[in-house]
C-alpha cells in the first residue's frame, strides 16, 4: 500500500493524497511489508522522538519512508522541553528512509548515559536498512547514529552542527 502524511493532515484520515495523516508517528505505526510512505513537504514540529521498533520488511517487499518528489519534509525538535531524537528505528529488517531532514534536536539537558542523547536519525540493530538523501542539522549530537548493525547503506547523506553547545558539571 501507499500512504501519505502531510503536515496540514490528521491521523483520523485514511493516509490518502487527498486525506493524508499528520504524523511520522503514525505512519510508523501504521505499516507493514511492502508499503511506502511519502511525507509531503513542509514542518512537522516533534516534542518526542518518533520511535519504532520491529519493523519487518523483506528484500522483495520492504518498508519505505520517502520524501514526496520534489520536497523536503522537515521533523523540527525546536519546541521539545526535553532531549529527542528525530527518527529512531530499532531491530527493524529493510527499512528504507530517503529525503527527509531532520534539524533543531538539542541536548537539553545533562544526559545521564549514551542513551539520552539527541541524533537526527539513531538505527539500533538495523538489518538490510538505508539511510538516503537525508540531511541532520542543529543536532545535539549525532547527526546520524548506527549501533549494532547488520548492513546497513547510509548513501548521499549530510550532517552539519552536530554538537552539544551546553557545558554540565559545577557552574
Amino acid at each position: 500500500k501507499t500512504y501519505y502524511v502531510a503536515p496540514s493532515g490528521n491521523n483520523a484520515y485514511i493516509g490518502t493524497i487527498g486525506s493524508p495523516w499528520a504524523t511520522f508517528q503514525y505512519a510508523f505505526d501504521h505499516v507493514t511489508a511492502g508499503d511506502t510512505v511519502y511525507f509531503r513537504g513542509g514542518i512537522y514540529f516533534i516534542t518526542s522522538t518518533q520511535h519504532k521498533s520491529d519493523l519487518v520488511g523483506t528484500a522483495a517487499n520492504p518498508i519505505c519512508f520517502f520524501n514526496y518528489p520534489g520536497e523536503v519534509p522537515i521533523i523540527d525538535g525546536i519546541n521539545a522541553t526535553s532531549f529527542v531524537t528525530g527518527i529512531m528505528i530499532e531491530h527493524s529488517y529493510f527499512v528504507h528512509i530517503k529525503g527527509i531532514t531532520i534539524r533543531n534536536c538539542l541536548q537539553i539537558s545533562p544526559p545521564s548515559s549514551g542513551y539520552d542523547t539527541p541524533s537526527g536519525i539513531y538505527m539500533y540493530r538495523p538489518h538490510n536498512c538505508t539511510i538516503e538523501n537525508c540531511t541532520a542539522y542543529n543536532i545535539g549530537y549525532r547527526g546520524f547514529y548506527v549501533m549494532s548493525p547488520d548492513t546497513v547503506y547510509i548513501i548521499n547523506c549530510d550532517a552539519y552542527n552536530c554538537v552539544n553547545t551546553k557545558v554540565y558539571g559545577n557552574e
